[in-house]
C-alpha cells in the first residue's frame, strides 16, 4: 500500500461497497496532468461511476490526457503556474495560452484569485497581478470573452486556511458579472461554508441576479 494512503483504505473495495451511483457523476474540479495520472484517474472514474470530468490540465499535457480519457474529459484553461516569470505567466503568457487552449477546443478559463493567488503578485511587487479588477487581468478577461469562453473564478478558501496562512479572509476584489454578461457565463468557486457564499452574493445585487439567472447554464 502506498505511503500516501494515510487512512489505509482499499479504495477499489470501497467503491464496490457503494454500488453504482444513482446518476452519472460529473467531476467539475480536477487537476489531471500526464498519462500516468490520467490512467489512474480513468480507473478511479470507472470504479466510482464518474462519467465526465472538467480538468485544469496544463496546456502541454492536454493531448496526452485526452488520448487516455477521450470524450470523458473536458478542459479548463489555466496559466503556467510552475514557470519562474510570474508576471509573464499570469499576464501576456496567459493570454497566449488561452488562445492555444481555445484552438484545442477548450471553452472554460479559470481566473485564480484566491488569497494565495493575491500573495503571488505581492511577492514579486505586483499586488494587482491576479486581482480580478487588475488592469492586466481585465484585458485577459476581454480576450477570453471575445473567444466566447466561460469564466471560472476561485476567490476564497476554507476557514482553516485563513487561520493558518492568510491575513485577509476574502479577496474582496471581484468583477461584477454584468461587465461580461453579454459574452460569458461566470462560475464562482468559493471553498468555504454556505454562509460565506450567501455573504458574497448578498453583497452585490448584480451578482445575486446573475447567479440566479445563470444557475442552469453550467
Amino acid at each position: 500500500m502506498h505511503s500516501a494512503n494515510r487512512l489505509g483504505l482499499d479504495y477499489a473495495a470501497q467503491a464496490r461497497s457503494l454500488g453504482d451511483p444513482t446518476a452519472p457523476i460529473i467531476d467539475v474540479h480536477s487537476h489531471i496532468n500526464g498519462p500516468t495520472a490520467a490512467d489512474i484517474y480513468r480507473r478511479v472514474a470507472d470504479l466510482y461511476g464518474v462519467s465526465l470530468t472538467y480538468s485544469m490540465t496544463q496546456l502541454e499535457e492536454v493531448e496526452a490526457v485526452r488520448a487516455i480519457l477521450g470524450r470523458r474529459v473536458r478542459f479548463i484553461a489555466v496559466p503556467n503556474f510552475t514557470g519562474e516569470d510570474r508576471k509573464h505567466n499570469h499576464g501576456p503568457g496567459f493570454d497566449e495560452r488561452i488562445k492555444r487552449f481555445h484552438e484545442l477546443g477548450v471553452r472554460i478559463v479559470k481566473f485564480w484569485a484566491a488569497p494565495r493567488g493575491i500573495d503571488f503578485g505581492r511577492e514579486i511587487g505586483e499586488p494587482d497581478l491576479l486581482r480580478l479588477d487588475g488592469s492586466a487581468r481585465l484585458k485577459t478577461m476581454e480576450l477570453a470573452a471575445d473567444l466566447g469562453m466561460i469564466f471560472m473564478t476561485h476567490i476564497a478558501d476554507p476557514d482553516t486556511w485563513f487561520a493558518a496562512k492568510y491575513a485577509d479572509a476574502w479577496n474582496a476584489a471581484y468583477v461584477s458579472p454584468e461587465a461580461f454578461a453579454a459574452k460569458a457565463a461566470v462560475l464562482i468557486k468559493v471553498d468555504g461554508v454556505a454562509r460565506d457564499l450567501a455573504h458574497l452574493v448578498a453583497s452585490d445585487a448584480a451578482i445575486k441576479a446573475f447567479v440566479t439567472n445563470r444557475v442552469g447554464d453550467f
